[in-house]
C-alpha cells in the first residue's frame, strides 16, 4: 500500500511539473530537425550568403540568425527553440516558439535566462524541438556562435550619391577582437559583386579603402563590414559581427 501512494505521489509531481505541456501520445516521432551550423562568411566562397550560411550574427542589432533545413513532417504543430550558455554551466531555457513553416528564427538576445551575461562574447548554444500533433517531440543537434562588437562605419554616409565608382572610398573602425575584417560591396538585389579583406588593423583606427572592382553600372548598391572572431580549438570560427548595412547610389555624369 506505501508503495502504491508512492508511486501515485509520483506520477502526480511528474503532471505538476510539466506545466501546460500535454504529455507524449504514441510512438509517433518527428523527424530529427537539422540546424545549421556556421557555414562561413559571405566572400569565401560563391554559393555563401546571407540566407544560407547557417547560424550567424545579423546587420540590424546584436541579434543571432538560426537557420534549419526544412522539415518534412506533415504533422508538425511547433517549433520550440533553446539557448544556453555552455561554458557558463547554464541551463537550457525555452527562449520562444514558432510555426512549423518557419525556416529562420531571429534571437534578440532579450528573452531567457540573460540576466547579467554579456550578449557580446559569450558562446551561445541552440538546439530547437520539433513537436507534432501528438505532443511528440524530437530534438536537433545544437550549433553555437559567439557575437563580437560590431564594426562602425565612418563614411560615405546612408544614401550618398556618386558620379563614378571610382570616386567611393570606404571607411570604418573597429573596437575588439578580431582576426579579419571584410567590406563587402552588394548590388540591389543583396548580391556580393566585391569585398575587401583587411586583417591588419588597430582598435579605434580608421580605416580607408578604395573603391578598386569592376566597372559597375549606375544604380543603388548596398555596403558594410563584417567581422571575424577568433577560432575554436578545432580552428573552426563560430563568432563574428556585421555592421550596419548602408546604401550609395551610383549616377554617372549625374544623369
Amino acid at each position: 500500500m506505501k508503495k502504491k501512494l508512492h508511486y501515485i505521489i509520483f506520477c502526480l509531481f511528474l503532471i505538476a511539473c510539466s506545466g501546460k505541456e500535454k504529455m507524449p501520445n504514441g510512438d509517433n516521432y518527428p523527424s530529427k530537425p537539422i540546424l545549421i551550423a556556421h557555414r562561413g562568411a559571405v566572400g569565401d566562397n560563391d554559393w555563401l550568403t546571407d540566407s544560407n550560411n547557417g547560424i550567424d550574427s545579423v546587420s540590424e542589432g546584436d541579434w543571432i540568425k538560426l537557420q534549419w533545413e526544412n522539415l518534412t513532417d506533415n504533422d508538425l504543430k511547433i517549433i520550440r527553440i533553446y539557448r544556453y550558455a555552455a561554458e557558463l554551466n547554464q541551463s537550457p531555457v525555452k527562449i520562444d516558439s514558432v510555426l512549423w513553416n518557419s525556416p529562420v528564427y531571429i534571437d534578440r538576445l532579450t528573452s531567457g535566462s540573460i540576466g547579467d551575461i554579456s550578449r557580446l562574447d559569450t558562446d551561445w548554444h541552440y538546439f530547437i524541438r520539433a513537436v507534432n500533433l501528438s505532443n511528440n517531440f524530437t530534438d536537433s543537434d545544437t550549433v553555437n556562435f559567439t557575437l563580437t562588437s560590431k564594426p562602425f562605419l565612418e563614411f560615405p554616409i546612408d544614401g550618398a550619391i556618386f558620379e563614378n565608382a571610382d570616386d567611393i572610398v570606404f571607411g570604418w573602425r573597429y573596437s575588439g577582437d578580431t582576426t579579419r575584417l571584410r567590406l563587402l560591396l552588394f548590388d540591389e538585389n543583396k548580391d556580393l559583386i566585391w569585398y575587401f579583406d583587411e586583417y591588419i588593423f588597430i582598435n579605434d583606427m580608421v580605416y580607408e579603402k578604395k573603391y578598386d572592382g569592376k566597372i559597375v553600372p549606375a544604380g543603388t548598391y548596398f555596403w558594410r563590414v563584417d567581422s571575424r572572431g577568433n577560432p575554436d580549438v578545432v580552428g573552426n570560427y563560430h563568432s563574428g559581427s556585421k555592421s550596419e548595412m548602408r546604401k550609395i547610389d551610383i549616377f554617372y555624369g549625374n544623369d
